[in-house]
């Protein structure tokens, strides 16, 4: 110990800005909230030693210097002065013995223990050799003249006690084909499993047949086994090295059986209605089958072997079958409970439909009355159909869905009335007798097939050859267009009704027939059963013949004569200004007759001049003829682009007022026969609007230029352009001295000028400082200070030079100049910590007069000291927020 006394100067923390801490490993905290006290120390432990039986007295002062509000204590921990005797907490252990200790280093101590409650013969030491598990106790008696004190303690102690580990999970594996219930194990893989099913540690461990083998660590399995029954219990013995701690655990040995199933027969589907061998299959109808119904098994259909065997890949229903006619499919069946599976096959085959006839089938009424309707015998349309297939059914349909869904058939076949004006189309369906395969096609019914199955309509021509009027018309042709690709037709062409009535004068489809203008024919048109008569015009329309097209010429937009060319821009031209026709551009005479590889509407020219060939085409008549033009891409004038303009205001009004004749030069080297124009934008120069009507006095502020310079013989302009940019004369502030203060007295310190930016910019932007010891090195720009890095002085007070000037045109510029000094930091006395005694209040607020403080800071200063206190650092640093002369603190200290 010390004979240092125990108060608030020698045991407490650092008081910031005051003090260093003073004995800190004895403070304990301010505030600590247990006891009603500001603040308190460490548990302070006083300890001497004794002689036995002697009386001792011990003396405890406390006293609170200067003051008499008692606000002091000290606390004594109850029953320190006890004895007492500590058997420790309780002990389960592995261990087979272990011994207490109850020691308390009394020589005329006694002890006597006891086991649940009962004393142990024989056993008055301060230890005892614990060997089986129980509740000890030990109580010791200690002679105090003529009396004596007892003191006990109790333990629980649990030797040889087992470890408990988290289950071990069933080994389980599927059966093989042979169905006997027995497989082959390899317990070395639940290894792992073991180690984690108890606490990290050294462990030996092994598996047995029995439990007795287990606890007598006999007959250890070492290599893979097969089961002996279904399921068998294996035993497992976990022992840790280091402590002897024994585990066991056991779980069983299953052989799960494969799934029960049945192998499904072919799965057939009828073709599509497209007979090509392919259709779609809903695999799943067969799950049923292969599972007899068992709900704990999953189904899944594979391409190969190898995939059901993994599962991977599975095929998804409904399924197109990839090679045709017939496939085989691979199925994998799992047990959702154990993941136990078996294999199979499924055949998938597809049967072929009916083969028929889907050729385009009519069936003709020959109706002579001509009001679209007539019966029909459907059934004469069979034959035709079917050409001689046996085995099938046949029934007829008014849409294609009921023929596939085979409903509602139409019910009165040999007298079906159309439904339709003048043609309707119906359908059979024929049905396999045998498979029920289903071949569906479609027929027309007509009233009168050779006027409302067939063509009959007026024809137009172009007279592209010599534009007379006449041309020679293919009758053959005509007769092919009629026909509609009817079969069995005959067309027979007459000029007059007259002819056709009497059966003469019929033309001969193989001689070329000329028509002047137009002409109306007559025609008969006739097959096995029926005869009609119809009649058409021909119409000739004559081709539009224009002018010869004049070369046209085209403005380049610089002068290397290509460049991109709006051909929609020339239509007019082309067409002579005819709205009735539209123009196709072509590089070829081939490609404009033949109307392919038409030109881009944007085209560039790859030669100058350029021929173009043009397709003209009426949008009455579709009619059209080609010509050709020569384009000529005329260059514009050469120009060169002007250097940008910037300009210093030196009024600071953001305008000024230039000539931008004086670009000229710069635009061309000779104006002869050139028209020079200024806007401010690029549309205005394009469409040459909104021109500057006063270019050599042009004001301004800062804005792009562009200059149009037109050929006065061609018309075509170019187009250069320049940005004007006005500067604003930098303005220079009345700027302060730059003082700093300094401790050795020597008059030089760092300065770093960059901290003046902003004073002397003020606000102004894309303006640029820069500091110079010498005027002459601010107006040349020459020998800059370095402003981000310190600057000692030369002297003090010294003049430095600024130069102001802007980002982007460093000759628009002002100078300035400013002072930099150094002054010495004031001499004073530090301060000593303040520590006044707190009021009855015990609140640790008290209101302390600072001018108390004043003659001990500025004793023996030289200087005149102007003194301000501050509740921080950094309002001290900036001299804001002083605190008054009687200041009551907020917080302690």
């Amino acid at each position: 110990g010390t004979s240092i006394p125990v108060n608030t100067n020698t045991v407490h923390d650092e008081i910031v800005g005051f003090c260093p801490e003073q004995n800190g490993q004895y403070f304990d905290g301010y505030n600590m909230g247990d006891t009603n006290y500001n603040g308190r120390t460490q548990v302070l432990t006083a300890s001497a030693s004794i002689t036995p039986y002697q009386q001792y007295h011990i003396k405890l002062i406390i006293a609170d210097q200067t003051d008499q509000n008692y606000d002091s204590a000290v606390f004594i921990q109850g029953n320190s002065f006890n004895s007492v005797v500590d058997l420790g907490n309780d002990i389960t252990t592995c261990a087979d013995m272990l011994t207490l200790d109850a020691d308390i280093q009394n020589s005329q101590a006694t002890y006597t223990w006891l086991l649940n409650g009962n004393p142990i013969p024989g056993e008055n030491n301060p230890t005892l050799n614990v060997t089986q598990s129980g509740t000890y106790s030990v109580q010791v008696g200690v002679q105090l003249n003529s009396s004596s004190c007892v003191i006990e303690d109790s333990i629980n102690i649990n030797l040889s006690s087992q470890q408990t580990g988290t289950p071990l999970a069933d080994y389980e594996l599927c059966d093989d084909a042979s169905g006997d219930g027995v497989e082959t194990f390899d317990l070395s893989t639940k290894d792992a499993e073991v180690l984690a099913s108890v606490p990290a540690a050294n462990y030996a461990y092994s598996y047995h047949y029995s439990s007795a083998e287990a606890l007598n660590n006999v007959n250890s399995i070492t290599n893979p086994i097969q089961n002996t029954s279904n399921p068998q219990t294996i035993f497992v013995r976990i022992e840790d090295v280091d402590s002897g701690c024994l585990a066991y655990s056991t779980f069983n040995l299953v052989v799960n059986s494969l799934p029960n199933i049945s192998a499904p027969a072919p799965l057939e589907m009828c073709d599509s209605g497209v007979p090509d061998g392919f259709t779609q299959f809903d695999l799943t109808e067969k799950d049923l089958e292969i599972t007899n119904g068992q709900s704990n098994l999953t189904v899944s259909y594979h391409y190969t072997q190898a995939d059901a065997n993994t599962g991977n890949n599975p095929i998804f229903s409904p399924y197109t079958n990839v090679t045709a006619d017939s496939e085989q499919l691979f199925v994998r069946i799992v047990n959702t409970n154990t993941g136990c599976f078996v294999t199979t096959t499924l055949p998938i085959l597809v049967i072929a439909n009916p083969i028929i006839n889907r050729d385009s089938h009519y069936i003709d009424a020959c109706d002579p009355d001509h009001d679209g309707f007539a019966t029909f015998d459907l059934t004469t349309i069979i034959p035709e159909i079917l050409e001689g297939l046996t085995g099938v059914t046949t029934s007829f349909y008014t849409t294609y869905e009921d023929a596939e869904d085979g409903v509602n058939p139409i019910t009165n076949e040999t007298s079906f009335d159309n439904t339709d004006f003048e043609q309707q189309t119906l359908f059979i369906r024929v049905v396999d007798d045998v498979t029920g395969c289903v071949s569906i096609t479609s027929f027309e019914i007509h009233p009168n097939l050779l006027l409302t199955g067939t063509v009959i309509r007026d024809f137009s021509f172009c007279d592209n050859q010599d534009n007379d009027g006449t041309i020679n018309v293919s009758l053959g042709n005509l007769a092919d267009t009629i026909d509609a690709d009817i079969p069995d037709l005959v067309i027979t062409f007459y000029e007059s009704q007259t002819d056709l009535d009497n059966g003469v004068n019929a033309l001969d489809p193989l001689v070329p027939y000329e028509v002047t203008n137009n002409a109306t024919l007559y025609i008969t048109i006739e097959n096995s059963t029926c005869s009609e008569e119809a009649f058409f015009e021909i119409n000739v329309n004559t081709v539009n013949t224009f002018g010869p097209i004049t070369p046209i010429d085209y403005c380049d937009t610089d002068d290397d004569g290509f460049t991109t060319i709006d051909l929609g821009s020339l239509e007019s031209t082309v067409t002579s200004g005819d709205s009735n026709y539209t123009v196709q551009y072509f590089n070829t005479q081939q490609d404009a007759q033949n109307g392919t590889n038409a030109l881009p509407i944007f085209y560039n020219n790859v030669s100058n001049p350029e021929t173009i060939y043009v397709r003209i085409i009426s949008t009455g008549t579709s009619c059209y003829t080609t010509d050709s033009f020569e384009l000529n891409v005329i260059p514009a004038p050469t120009t060169s682009t002007p250097s940008n303009e910037l300009i210093c205001d030196m009024d600071s009004n953001g305008s000024y007022t230039i000539n931008l004749n004086d670009k000229i030069a710069e635009l061309v080297s000779d104006t002869t026969d050139l028209s020079i124009t200024f806007f401010q934008s690029v549309a205005d120069a394009d469409n040459n609007t909104n021109a500057i009507s006063n270019p050599s006095a042009f004001s301004t502020g800062s804005t792009l230029i562009v200059a149009r310079i037109e050929s006065q013989i061609t018309g075509c302009y170019a187009l250069e352009s320049f940005q004007i940019t006005v500067n604003t004369l930098p303005v220079i502030p009345s700027i302060s001295n730059f003082r700093l203060c300094e401790d050795d007295n020597d008059s030089v310190t760092d300065f770093y000028l960059v901290d003046k930016d902003s004073e002397i910019l003020n606000g102004q932007t894309n303006k640029e400082v820069l500091y110079f010891e010498t005027l002459a090195d601010a107006e040349n720009n020459q020998n800059p200070i370095d402003k981000t890095n310190a600057y000692q002085n030369t002297s003090s007070p010294q003049t430095l030079y600024i130069r102001v000037h802007n980002l982007n045109d460093f000759s628009c510029y002002a100078t300035g100049s400013f002072t930099i000094e150094v002054a010495p930091n004031p001499i004073f006395n530090e301060p000593t910590d303040w520590i006044i005694c707190d009021d009855v209040s015990n609140d640790g607020i008290n209101v302390f007069d600072l001018n108390e403080k004043l003659s001990e800071i500025t004793q023996g200063s030289p200087d005149n000291l102007n003194i301000t206190f501050h509740a921080s650092q950094q309002n001290a640093q900036d001299n804001v927020n002083p605190l008054p002369m009687q200041y009551t603190n907020t917080q302690n200290p």
